[in-house]
């Protein structure tokens, strides 16, 4: 038996989906105990046209839902779609299996459609959602770094955020140039920048904001809460950390030389290609050995359609190599042989005896750079049948990093 997939928006049959998200995350929603002040929320919701929301109904009745909110970002110089699911929720008492998978076939489909080729995940269970064909490309490292590591470097200065236009350009123009080197990352427009401003006001809801500026101009930003300890002196978690050269993080991370009787440990979320072990002075009561670095999953990504991602992505030097991708059940287009020739321009075509051959998450893994060629025998359904010079070409380490969160 099958589901009817369909797209909703309508305000009872969100409202029906809003019960199973509360009964199934345990979540108190406190405008679904009155419907009419429930339409008043619901009736002041922004509507993305490019927004897609997926339902599985069997005799008119919601069983299974997704949100795919949709969003510009970065991949190997290019500027693509990528929608990302959320609110995954089905029905206790669904009346045969399958909603959900009824429902991310049918999204591949639209997505392809729309012209969006990747999709990312921010999964509550990696295991889950490979079945979906996605799989791990993104991680992250949590810094927690005593302030007495840090000291003052004379690469430049810092200046506390003014809310002026001038700055918040300069901030923008910061974060572009850290976002662009790096896969996933958000290209934020102009609503996504009033938003945050309005909740990184300085002096606001306990948010601190720093910019600095190296003998380029403003080079760093960064802005960091407080957060209460059992000690005296609170801790320093640092929510945002974007630079366009490490004269301008060094800069920015001499401003917490300036806190050391005010703070005890600085907390850092950060892409796990920036390595700040150089800039952490050992020497003030061995700082390195009480630094903790933590390294975690950031995400997972999937590719709606390898032949245009094949299309767009950067490689290293000139080749030429066949990939055979197989077993997609979600996305059957995908199931074919690639020759990729790539040098001064790209050509793909379909056909050609296979130099590799994998499934859709080790090809994901692959071509976004979170596992290199040598790396990619991890994934077991990988064959090799030669031409390696050419597939390192292919497939190599890229950074990768993306703050949003849905």
């Amino acid at each position: 038996m099958e589901y009817e997939v369909k797209e909703f928006y309508d305000a009872e049959t969100f409202y029906e989906y809003r019960k199973i998200c509360s009964t199934l995350f345990r979540v108190p929603i406190k405008e679904l105990c009155d419907y009419d002040e429930y339409l008043k929320v619901f009736n002041g919701y922004e509507k993305d046209p490019d927004f897609l929301r997926l339902g599985s109904f069997a005799e008119g009745k919601l069983h299974g839902g997704v949100q795919f909110p949709h969003f510009m970002v970065n991949y190997d110089g290019n500027v693509l779609k990528m929608y990302g699911p959320g609110g995954v929720v089905s029905n206790f008492n669904q009346p045969f299996k399958g909603a959900i998978k009824q429902i991310f076939k049918r999204a591949f489909e639209i997505m392809k459609e729309r012209k969006a080729y990747i999709s990312y995940v921010f999964p509550f269970s990696d295991n889950y959602y490979r079945q979906f064909g996605y799989e791990t490309t993104g991680l992250k490292t949590l810094w927690e770094i005593p302030v007495c590591g840090f000291k003052s470097y004379d690469d430049g200065y810092f200046v506390s955020f003014d809310n002026s236009d001038k700055m918040k350009e300069e901030i923008k123009d910061i974060y572009n140039s850290f976002s662009s080197k790096r896969n996933m990352s958000v290209v934020r427009n102009d609503k996504d920048w009033d938003k945050f401003f309005a909740s990184h006001t300085q002096y606001k809801d306990n948010m601190y904001s720093f910019v600095s500026y190296t003998d380029t101009g403003a080079d760093g930003f960064m802005c960091f809460s407080l957060k209460d300890t059992p000690d005296d002196l609170p801790n320093v978690i640092v929510e945002s950390l974007w630079f366009k050269s490490y004269k301008g993080l060094r800069a920015l991370l001499s401003y917490f030389a300036t806190q050391t009787i005010y703070i005890k440990n600085v907390y850092i979320n950060l892409a796990a290609d920036v390595d700040l072990y150089p800039v952490i002075d050992s020497r003030l009561v061995n700082a390195l050995r009480r630094t903790n670095c933590k390294i975690s999953t950031n995400g997972q990504t999937r590719i709606v359609c390898a032949e245009e991602i094949l299309k767009l992505s950067k490689y290293q030097g000139e080749g030429k190599v066949t990939i055979k991708i197989k077993d997609d059940t979600y996305c059957p287009w995908n199931n074919n042989c690639y020759t990729i020739t790539f040098g001064k321009s790209t050509t793909v075509t379909i056909g050609g005896e296979p130099d590799i051959e994998m499934n859709i998450n080790a090809f994901s893994a692959g071509i976004m750079g979170y596992t290199d060629f040598d790396a990619l025998t991890i994934f077991p359904d990988v064959k090799m049948y030669g031409n390696e010079e050419n597939l390192r070409k292919v497939f190599y380490k890229k950074p990768s990093w993306i703050e949003e969160h849905y």
